[in-house]
């Protein structure tokens, strides 16, 4: 979490950067780099308080007036707008609430259950409301937040598979199995570059298979943090 507040902030800086300079385009270069180390930490961002609504709020959960307090939404960058819009919506605020963020961990005294319970919920929440495509529905990088959202949930995997195989060797394997399933699925849409496609080229049987294999890991979370 220290390593990913971190980046989150060193790479929001010139993200942050490029909008104050009317940069449009360069900001929206940016604007996925930033998301991937915020939603890694996801499954313990209830523990930052409000910092998580302000931050990662979908844009009908943002105050629209220009001196609005969480008029900071970033993900209103990607749409059809002007750039006078887009700087009078991003206050100096963000980059400050990243930075806040950054100290989160440092203080934070996590609790298993809680941290797979976390994991858990949001695997269950990118299945049936991210998959719509709400959260980004103007950056269209989606799938670079459902990966960042696996990353993050494989971390506290990782922390629990020790006490995991103590008792529960089975589901230590079929959480294995399901990861490398979801890994491997997320591959087929990776350009030769490494990026990810534009989530509108998924067809629906992508989204209902990319859906499903996020439910089950899911469920497979869910078990674990009644073990704890």
């Amino acid at each position: 979490m220290i390593e990913q507040t971190d980046l989150l902030v060193k790479t929001t800086e010139p993200f942050a950067k490029a909008v104050e300079e009317g940069n449009i385009e360069k900001a929206k270069q940016l604007y996925s780099r930033s998301r991937v180390y915020y939603e890694r930490v996801e499954p313990v961002a209830e523990s930052f308080g409000d910092l998580d609504p302000r931050i990662d709020a979908r844009i009908n959960d943002v105050d629209d007036r220009p001196s609005g307090p969480d008029s900071t939404k970033s993900k209103r960058l990607s749409g059809k707008t002007t750039v006078s819009k887009v700087k009078r919506n991003m206050p100096n605020s963000w980059l400050p609430m990243s930075r806040t963020c950054k100290q989160e961990p440092r203080s934070l005294q996590l609790k298993p259950k809680a941290m797979v319970a976390g994991a858990m919920e949001l695997l269950e929440e990118a299945a049936t409301s991210k998959i719509t495509g709400e959260e980004e529905r103007y950056s269209h990088t989606d799938l670079v937040d459902f990966q960042a959202n696996i990353d993050g949930s494989e971390a506290v995997y990782q922390a629990a598979i020790s006490s995991l195989n103590m008792d529960n060797k089975d589901l230590a394997g079929q959480l294995d199995k399901q990861f490398q399933a979801i890994d491997k699925l997320m591959l087929k849409y990776k350009t030769t570059d490494g990026q990810f496609v534009d989530y509108r080229k998924l067809t629906k049987p992508q989204l209902r298979e990319l859906s499903n294999e996020l439910n089950n890991l899911s469920k497979l979370m869910a078990q674990t943090a009644k073990i704890f």
